[in-house]
Order: C-alpha cells, then sequence, then structure tokens
C-alpha cells in the first residue's frame, strides 16, 4: 500500500525555474474601501489589465460607486476610476481589446436600479451607457467589433461594438429548469472562451455553450453534479477543457468540490477523481502558453492555489492564501485578489511572483543529433538509477534533481562535456521517498523528466 501511495504521487510534481516556489505577491494599489474585492479581471496582455471592484455582500440598502481599475505596466501601477451614474448598482463583469477601450457590466440591487453596460474609449476617463436598464452580467467582445453579455436567461450579442445590442430569440437557447440560471460568481472565470466557443455553467450541473458566439446554444450534463453550481469553467483550446464545482447550487452552500474534464469540446465530461483538497477551486484558469497547466484558488471555502500540469489530473498546493478571482496571460504573469479589510485596502491586488509557472516535460529522442534526455532506469528508484542523456555537441552542461518545490536537492554534474551519449548515476540514500524531478541544462536548453524514490 506504501508503495501504492508513493507511485501515485509522480503525476503531482512540478517544476520552478529558480529556488524559490511561486506564490502570490500582494501590489499596492489605490485604497478601496473595506469589504471591496475584485470581482473580475480581464488581462488584454502582460501589460494591460483591466478590472472591476465592488463590495462582497451587496443588498439593497448598498449605496456606493463601484471601481473600475487599469494598469498598463504589467501591474507595477494601477488607476481607479469610479463610474458615478452606477450608484446603487453592482458593477459585474469587464471586457476590453486595449488600454483605451473597454466594457463593464451592471446588475441593479433594486427595482429602480436595474444596471446596463457601460463602454469607455479613454481609458476609463469617460463611459457612454450602451444596454441601459437592462440587467448584465457576464461580458465578452471576441474583437471590436463582436460582442456578448449574459445574464441568467437573458443573452445579447451586437455586431458593432455596443452601439446596438440583440436580444437572442429563446428558441436559440435550450430550456432550463426550475430555479436553474447561468453563474456568475467570479464572472471571468465563470465563462470560458475558445475561438468563436463559449462555454458556462449552470446551478444544475450542466454546461451551456455556444459554438458561434452567442447567436446558437445548447446545453450538456455533467454526470455526479446534479444540484451543484458549476462555478467556473475553463478551456485550453477548443475541444479541451475543466469545470469546478463545490457549492450547492440551491442553498449555495458548500459541499465537497467536484471537477470533471472535456476533450470533445464540452459534449461529453467525465469526473476528475482526485480534484485539489486544500482549496475549493471557485476559480480555475488555463495558463496561457502551457501544454496542460490550471491554476485553481478559492477565497471561503478551503481557501488558497493549487496548480495542475496534466489537465487537471493530479493538483500540488502552492499557496494558502485566500484569493478572488483569476487572471493568467502567461507563465509568468497572473493576477488575482483580496478582499480588503479595515486594516488592508491597499493591498488587494496579487500578481504571480517567481520566474514562472510549472515547466512540463519534454519529450525526448535518442537521435544522434538531439538533445535527449532519457528516463532513469529503473523507475521507480530504490536504491540507485542511472541517468542517461545525449549531447548533439560540446558544451557546459548541469544535471539536477530537485523535489516537487522546485528546491534543488542534488547537483549529479555540472561541468563541460563532449557531445554524445553520457550517463551518470543517481544514489542518494538521504533523500525520502516521493516524487522528484531531474533537470539537464546545456547551451541555454532544458529538458525534465520525473522519477519516483521508494525505501
Amino acid at each position: 500500500m506504501k508503495r501504492k501511495s508513493i507511485i501515485c504521487m509522480a503525476v503531482m510534481v512540478f517544476i520552478i525555474l529558480n529556488t524559490s516556489y511561486s506564490q502570490w505577491t500582494a501590489q499596492t494599489a489605490p485604497p478601496l474601501p473595506w469589504y471591496y474585492s475584485i470581482l473580475s479581471f480581464h488581462a488584454v496582455d502582460e501589460n494591460i489589465v483591466w478590472a472591476v471592484a465592488d463590495t462582497i455582500k451587496p443588498s439593497e440598502s448598498y449605496i456606493g460607486s463601484p471601481y473600475v481599475l487599469r494598469t498598463t505596466d504589467g501591474g507595477d501601477s494601477w488607476n481607479v476610476r469610479s463610474i458615478p451614474q452606477t450608484d446603487g448598482t453592482y458593477l459585474m463583469d469587464v471586457a476590453a481589446v486595449d488600454a483605451n477601450t473597454a466594457w463593464v457590466t451592471m446588475n441593479g440591487l433594486s427595482a429602480d436600479s436595474v444596471g446596463g453596460i457601460f463602454k469607455t474609449t479613454d481609458g476609463g476617463e469617460t463611459w457612454t451607457a450602451q444596454l441601459d436598464q437592462v440587467k448584465s452580467v457576464y461580458i465578452h467582445f471576441f474583437d471590436m467589433d463582436n460582442g456578448v453579455q449574459v445574464n441568467r436567461h437573458r443573452i445579447h450579442i451586437t455586431t458593432n461594438s455596443g452601439n446596438t445590442w440583440e436580444l437572442i430569440p429563446p428558441e436559440n437557447i435550450p430550456s432550463f429548469g426550475d430555479e436553474e440560471s447561468t453563474i456568475y460568481y467570479c464572472a471571468n472565470n465563470a465563462v470560458a472562451v475558445s475561438g468563436d466557443r463559449i462555454w458556462m455553467g449552470t446551478s444544475y450541473g450542466r454546461i451551456l455553450r455556444s459554438t458561434d458566439k452567442g447567436l446558437h446554444w445548447d446545453i450538456t450534463a455533467i454526470a455526479g453534479t446534479f444540484n451543484l453550481a458549476i462555478l467556473s469553467v475553463s478551456f485550453r483550446d477548443t475541444l479541451h477543457g475543466i469545470a469546478t464545482a463545490c457549492y450547492n447550487g440551491k442553498t449555495f452552500q458548500p459541499v465537497r468540490t467536484k471537477m470533471a474534464r472535456t476533450s470533445d469540446g464540452g459534449e461529453t465530461w467525465e469526473m476528475i477523481s482526485n480534484p485539489p483538497s486544500t482549496t475549493a477551486g471557485e476559480s480555475i484558469t488555463y495558463v496561457p502558453g502551457t501544454e496542460h497547466t490550471y491554476v485553481v484558488n478559492s477565497h471561503y471555502h478551503l481557501a488558497g492555489t493549487a496548480i495542475s500540469m496534466d489537465d487537471g489530473v493530479s493538483w500540488t498546493t502552492v499557496d494558502d492564501k485566500g484569493c478572488y478571482g483569476l487572471a493568467f496571460v502567461s507563465p509568468t504573469k497572473g493576477w488575482s485578489s483580496l478582499i480588503t479589510t479595515p486594516e488592508n485596502t491597499a493591498n488587494y491586488i496579487l500578481r504571480w511572483s517567481g520566474n514562472s509557472l510549472p515547466v512540463e516535460e519534454m519529450s525526448s529522442s535518442g537521435t544522434a543529433s538531439s538533445f535527449a534526455l532519457e528516463e532513469c532506469y529503473p523507475n521507480p528508484v530504490v536504491s540507485s538509477a542511472t541517468i542517461s542523456f545525449h549531447l548533439p555537441s560540446a558544451g557546459l552542461t548541469r544535471l539536477t534533481v530537485h523535489d516537487v518545490l522546485g528546491r534543488c536537492v542534488k547537483v549529479l554534474a555540472e561541468e563541460f562535456r563532449h557531445a554524445g551519449a553520457h550517463k551518470v548515476t543517481f544514489n542518494e540514500s538521504h533523500l525520502p521517498s516521493g516524487v522528484y524531478v531531474y533537470r539537464l541544462a546545456w547551451n541555454g536548453q532544458v529538458m525534465t523528466r520525473r522519477m519516483t524514490l521508494l525505501k
């Protein structure tokens, strides 16, 4: 049983390319009222990021201005703007196409304050009402002209930059169950977009999806999640995605986290047998620039952040901060947020720190002209193992072993080596049983592989 458990750990490894392990670092931003938080991010690129902030506990008695934040230097500095004509509404989501043009959605907190969509073309200095007096939650623009907005059962699309919005007729949208609706928790993570396709969860464990920018929709069920709210969904391409559920769809009380993944665009879903146990996964996002890496976090129920680099099969906890929302544009640039408190009204934006998120294992081949790192033999390792690699030309070579936090625990080789095949013996009796990664660096290239040490 012990041997089997250790082998199962092999899929839970990741590497950080420096000796510290990445986590969230608080950034200083203009102060907001306490108990505010970023409700949605939109990262245009590594420098331009928009966000919307409002109170986490809205009520009909709440009167206050929502805020729009923007950075053009990757988060080193932020400016904050309020939308004065929207007092008494709840700011939900933001979509942007550049540093100047963005749209935000509003939901009214009472029958007298309905909400709508507002647009800026000057970086948030001024705003113009577009879809006025219509409750709006989620918004996305595929380009400067084509966009979609969703509020529960009502969906609008635009083809002219939001100057006019067309309500999608009911026959284009599948029927919802009693009390079933789309989810609006952390709006930018509640909906996934890839190309012209859109996916979003419902409160009854189903996925609403469109393949034509929101004009027509169908719906699919995820077995095992009925009556669970699909809080977040993310796709790495048009076929592969992950959905998370950690609350009852009727009572919104926390439940044990469930995850499902698809490889056919959401037509069918399979449950993930080992979702993260240290974070609820209220928000999930794919990390652009990686093959299979996703990040999940949570603020309330099982707060923390976890990473998977194998399409959700296994997860590694990297932080226990209670974070709200996620946005990544690359393995090195990502953002989340904290809820403000009376003691902390300025350091509420979190930026991913460290060099990089997990560097995923590269394939190798042993051809005579290739740079190759082979699987160690034997693997799992009981006492010692041989690591073989091939260099296409001479150069400084470094072979190291790392633990699951990315820390270097052993340098096996650090020397000039000639072209050709090489073998190094790994034998470290002082290391505990577990999963390790060996890393080969040569002439600016890096390859990694995994091994399991058994004792």
